[in-house]
């Protein structure tokens, strides 16, 4: 099954940089997908591990920081591809997010 089917939120390219904080260290990884309901980014090696939650700074919507939770990965050959699920977004947080995937979308 396609994971496209699978989701909930329709999910759009995001090219950009995005900060993730884990355990009090703050990295900058590679932005791969986003959507209202989560994201997915790339790294080089396995940092997390599935059910770790992470926060997220987003500046392409405005600045946004997020709590998410790992619930997914894979290996690719540009490294490890983390899926993330947002939790708790608020209102506006959650406005922001459908309006920019559906921007990308047009």
């Amino acid at each position: 099954m396609n994971t496209q089917n699978r989701r909930r939120f329709p999910r759009i390219k995001f090219p950009h940089h995005l900060g993730v904080l884990h355990r009090g260290t703050y990295t900058v990884f590679a932005g791969d997908e986003i959507g209202e309901g989560g994201l997915s980014f790339s790294c080089c090696q396995d940092y997390f591990k599935i059910g770790d939650r992470l926060v997220l700074t987003i500046m392409t919507v405005g600045p946004m920081c997020v709590e998410v939770i790992v619930r997914n990965q894979r290996h690719s050959s540009d490294g490890t591809i983390f899926g993330v699920e947002f939790i708790d977004l608020n209102f506006d947080q959650a406005r922001r997010l459908r309006f920019y995937v559906l921007q990308g979308q047009t």
